[in-house]
């Protein structure tokens, strides 16, 4: 892998302290300088490790994994090196083609003030005059094209949770979902079924009492379990059609 150009990553510090509550504060320093080398090097051979930190001890070592080539690399800093890349990489292409157009600049009365027209023409598209967010276009910006962590957690937070009926065990299930790290279209498509499947005969069931949890929603991906039927729920038993069936019956006998 070629050495990172970019001085900077995403680090998660709550992550980190929760992943190196086993770790003695030796360890944690072997831990932090080896995440550190692998974003600016690639994945480490054993003489790059030993070099860094002298010999790492074993628990420190669990946390590394082998790729093919026998060298060592930490999963969770290769993905947000990759996302660091993708990000960077956007911006530059949106820089290449000259960015966003600017507003036009607004031009002042006779008076010396603005018109109320003339201000709000020109206040960006998400605010209004008394500077409040328009909710719409703050939800669009939730599926920006950048799958940052950031923007997952915003997912779950925003769109997934408030949609599945079944509210338990919401840590796990946040972490399940930033594991799966769905895209823009595989979280529409998630919330999709989740709507199909709320009104599923499974799930109207005893008040909701076989809804799975959410954790095993989406461990099990079940955005793809197929359509079931939809029950109704009351009855379509027509008394007026059935007697009207009665009696053609009855005349043809």
């Amino acid at each position: 892998m070629p050495k990172n150009k970019d001085p900077a990553v995403l680090f998660y510090t709550s992550d980190f302290l929760v992943g190196v509550s086993g770790l003695t504060m030796q360890e944690r320093g072997q831990y932090i300088t080896l995440l550190c080398l692998q974003h600016q090097s690639g994945h480490l051979t054993e003489k790059e490790i030993e070099l860094a930190v002298g010999k790492p001890s074993a628990d420190v070592m669990k946390k590394f994994i082998r790729d093919d080539d026998g060298r060592y690399y930490q999963h969770r800093m290769e993905e947000e090196t990759e996302i660091r890349c993708r990000f960077v990489d956007s911006r530059r292409q949106n820089g290449a083609l000259g960015g966003r157009p600017q507003k036009p600049k607004q031009n002042l009365s006779v008076s010396g003030r603005l018109t109320y027209t003339e201000a709000t023409e020109n206040l960006p598209e998400n605010e209004n005059i008394n500077g409040n967010i328009n909710e719409n276009k703050v939800e669009d910006e939730e599926f920006f094209d950048c799958d940052s962590m950031f923007n997952i957690e915003q997912r779950f937070e925003k769109r997934f949770w408030p949609a599945y009926p079944r509210k338990v065990g919401k840590a796990y299930a946040k972490q399940c979902f930033c594991r799966l790290k769905p895209s823009v279209e595989l979280t529409r498509k998630m919330l999709a079924a989740i709507e199909r499947q709320k009104r599923s005969r499974e799930w109207l069931a005893e008040n909701g009492k076989y809804i799975p949890h959410p954790s095993t929603w989406l461990n099990q991906g079940r955005w793809d379990d197929e359509e079931t039927k939809i029950s109704p729920l009351f009855s379509d038993f027509d008394p007026e059609e059935a007697l009207r069936l009665a009696y053609e019956r009855s005349k043809n006998e």
